[in-house]
């Protein structure tokens, strides 16, 4: 994970330049412990898409679809904003705040997953929709294609989840823009720290606590943030018994399981058994055919002595 920067850093970091038009910034308020997101948009300005305490900004939602399907510099940097969606960096330039500068440029997603604008859009209204409802302990899911990915989040002032996970190598594609275990050596997989924002990319997450809880009760959360951050660094992996999901189960419910392993396995029971039913009404048939054959034989004898 990226650390978090302060009001000089986050300057040094953007540097004016038009380059970094489109990234997605997080702004903690470190006195109210508040998380807000928001995407710079050039000439030192910014546009607040999302506040703790006020929800979703809709207004800058609706500005950003006004460009149509195809997201640009220019048409950021020139977008005519409603009233109160513009906000300079400067008004953010003391000691209460800090920043969270994500490797998440909505311009670039766009262009490198040839997605349109409207579909990116919704997915991350969709996200920061779940991400209000998150409280520090929360088991959150992000998808990842034909599997999901589980974190718990244990800091809700900076949106940061503690989970199981491996550094890509000579990897390209959905499989780095996606904090993955996929073709991860299982020595390299650990328990860290990431932003909210970056684990989930471009796809969605979502609150996950029943899939965890209707099996065991969940700990206090002191407890459940405390154990998180104890095992901070532990490497290890094991596709069926010490996964992403294992980890959650431990951490939130003090129980190994893994709601995917377990589905899997189900499955595979089910196909099982339904293939044993099968198998057997095949052979069933045959064996009643090949009889009602020799039978309908032993008829047709009688008739021709007759």
């Amino acid at each position: 994970m990226q650390r978090k920067h302060n009001f000089q850093e986050l300057i040094n970091f953007l540097g004016y330049s038009e380059d970094n038009i489109g990234y997605l910034l997080g702004i903690t308020d470190t006195e109210k412990k508040k998380w807000s997101l928001a995407i710079y948009i050039g000439n030192d300005s910014l546009m607040c898409l999302y506040d703790e305490t006020k929800g979703i900004n809709n207004l800058a939602f609706n500005d950003l679809l006004k460009i149509g399907s195809k997201l640009k510099k220019e048409s950021l940097k020139n977008l005519v904003l409603s009233n109160g969606n513009l906000k300079r960096i400067y008004e953010f330039g003391n000691d209460e705040f800090e920043f969270a500068c994500y490797k998440f440029n909505l311009i670039d997603i766009c262009l490198e997953k040839g997605l349109v604008l409207k579909s990116l859009l919704a997915d991350l209204e969709f996200n920061l929709n779940q991400i209000h409802a998150l409280e520090e302990g929360d088991a959150v899911s992000f998808e990842r294609g034909f599997y999901s990915h589980h974190a718990i989040l244990t800091d809700k002032a900076h949106m940061i989840v503690t989970h199981k996970w491996g550094e890509p190598e000579n990897l390209t594609g959905a499989l780095v823009s996606s904090k993955s275990l996929i073709g991860i050596p299982i020595d390299k997989a650990c328990v860290t720290e990431d932003f909210i924002i970056e684990v989930a990319g471009y796809r969605k997450l979502k609150k996950i606590n029943h899939l965890y809880d209707r099996l065991h009760k969940p700990k206090p959360k002191d407890e459940i943030l405390r154990e998180a951050k104890r095992r901070l660094g532990e490497l290890g992996y094991s596709v069926t018994i010490n996964n992403c999901q294992n980890f959650v189960s431990e951490v939130r419910n003090g129980e190994s399981i893994s709601p995917e392993v377990e589905a899997v396995k189900t499955g595979a029971l089910y196909t099982a058994v339904a293939g044993t039913i099968l198998s057997g009404l095949y052979l069933a048939s045959k064996t009643f055919g090949t009889k009602n054959k020799e039978k309908e034989k032993t008829l047709q004898c009688d008739d021709n002595e007759t």
